[in-house]
């Protein structure tokens, strides 16, 4: 089982590296100063994926780099009422995906067409400072059978993923407070801009998950 392909790149995405100006760099060390205080401000309330992944995005690891979420935080994410809601969605899917060319008897991968996309988390501000809007599916190990009442039942063994582009695409209005309510895109984009943070996907799946029942 394997989840959907990555999305294609946010077009509105901060480029690495692209303001070479004497004042970016100027206006990124206020930027870096004003981070700081975010992630005081984030571990002083006791979160733990905020601040980690902040850092990562602050430390620039290189173009390519992916986190992975450990179990503990994939629980974390996975038991939240918003993951739950995208993995049904897209446990859905895959069953209509399943009733459309049940091939009797036959264990297969099936894999929704594309993410949830947009999930958000409201009932952990940790996680919903962590993550924003993120993406969600289930990739699973299906076998489809014919009921005793001539109906279809279908036994899918499944992993719920996570997939995020860790970045800041949006620019805000206004200046950045500690408060982590608030964006921290003008400042985070001011660092990726001047090259001095870089962007980046984190990922993760679910144990093993089990769904049986009618197509």
């Amino acid at each position: 089982m394997h989840p959907p392909e990555d999305r294609e790149l946010p077009s509105n995405r901060a480029i690495y590296g692209s303001d070479t100006g004497v004042m970016s760099k100027v206006a990124a060390g206020l930027a870096r100063t004003d981070l700081t205080a975010v992630l005081v401000a984030w571990d002083s309330m006791g979160y733990d994926l905020a601040p980690k992944l902040l850092r990562i995005y602050m430390r620039d690891e290189g173009p390519n780099h992916n986190y992975r979420f450990d179990s503990a935080e994939i629980r974390k994410i996975v038991k939240t009422s918003a993951v739950q809601r995208a993995a049904a969605a897209s446990l859905d899917e895959v069953k209509d995906l399943a009733r459309a060319d049940p091939r009797i008897g036959v264990t297969r991968e099936i894999t929704p067409a594309a993410w949830i996309g947009n999930v958000e988390i409201s009932d952990d501000d940790d996680l919903s400072n962590a993550l924003g809007h993120f993406d969600v599916a289930v990739g699973t190990d299906t076998t489809v059978y014919q009921a005793d009442d001539g109906g279809l039942r279908a036994e899918m063994d499944y992993r719920i993923y996570v997939y995020d582009y860790y970045n800041f695409d949006l620019k805000g209005d206004h200046l950045i407070n500690i408060n982590p309510a608030k964006t921290i895109n003008n400042e985070a984009r001011q660092l990726e801009e001047a090259g001095w943070a870089r962007a980046f996907k984190s990922r993760g799946q679910s144990a093993m998950l089990h769904w049986s029942g009618s197509l």
